[in-house]
């Protein structure tokens, strides 16, 4: 930083280098000087399976269905994730017209870990969809902050024209 004191950084899967800049006021602007040489790691965000953890959030992802069907911050008792309705946070149900009994879900999956952490750690989540292509989904975790970055791309298909209603209306 500008004291010449190491920042918790890493290099992530991409080349990319990420590193955590604190304390910067509104309208402010600190210096940063990178060297060469080894990452700093004085964080603990950790991808482990289906499992990401960062101290303050731990979150487990669904092997079937790719989404969150845990979600525990520290400090707050029980899982955030309400599962009771069979669907769960950044679930994929695709309805194509207007039957609920036509509801649709994701294929399996295929979850894998992206970055390993100390500072970013990141899931993985592919698999086929109604609807699309291919559906991928980046759930991620930063060491120190309190909440969860989702990243969903959603190679989305042509909509067929309705038979339903021919004329457009």
């Amino acid at each position: 930083d500008d004291q010449g004191r190491p920042v918790p950084s890493q290099r992530l899967t991409s080349g990319e280098l990420v590193f955590v800049a604190r304390e910067i006021p509104a309208f402010g602007a600190r210096r940063f000087s990178l060297s060469s040489g080894a990452t700093h790691g004085e964080a603990n965000a950790t991808a482990l399976g289906a499992t990401l953890d960062n101290g303050l959030l731990r979150m487990r992802v669904d092997e079937q269905t790719g989404a969150i069907v845990e979600l525990n911050a520290r400090g707050i008792e029980g899982n955030l994730a309400d599962t009771a309705s069979g669907h769960a946070l950044n679930d994929y149900p695709f309805l194509a017209g207007d039957e609920l009994a036509d509801l649709q879900r994701n294929g399996p999956v295929r979850i894998a870990v992206k970055e390993r952490g100390p500072l970013v750690a990141s899931l993985l989540i592919e698999s086929s969809a109604p609807g699309c292509g291919k559906l991928t989904r980046e759930i991620r975790v930063v060491a120190g902050f309190d909440h969860v970055e989702l990243i969903n791309t959603v190679d989305k298909q042509r909509a067929p024209a309705s038979a339903k209603y021919p004329d457009g209306a």
